[in-house]
């Protein structure tokens, strides 16, 4: 634990002192390290924290296939499920 709390305590130095919000490894969550952020791009909520999941449905809301992400891809990677 005392690792990951250097680590913020240096991201917040570099971002508060320096102004640099591009650092490497940057770790949003002390307790979920496996967590991403996920920009949306919506003016009401513009960052998002999670994982990114696929999730195919049938007729009636029927979850037919699902994926968990290991990061977040790039839109235009984004899997057709005809293919999967």
């Amino acid at each position: 634990m005392i690792p990951r709390v250097q680590q913020v305590l240096r991201q917040t130095r570099e971002r508060v002192l320096r102004g640099n919000t591009q650092a490497d490894g940057k770790l949003p969550s002390v307790f979920e390290t496996h967590t991403e952020v996920i920009r949306k791009g919506k003016a009401n909520k513009p960052n998002e924290f999670g994982k990114l999941v696929l999730i195919q449905e049938a007729e009636n809301q029927i979850i037919t296939h699902y994926q968990v992400c290991e990061q977040r891809p790039a839109d235009s990677t984004l899997p057709c499920w005809k293919d999967v």
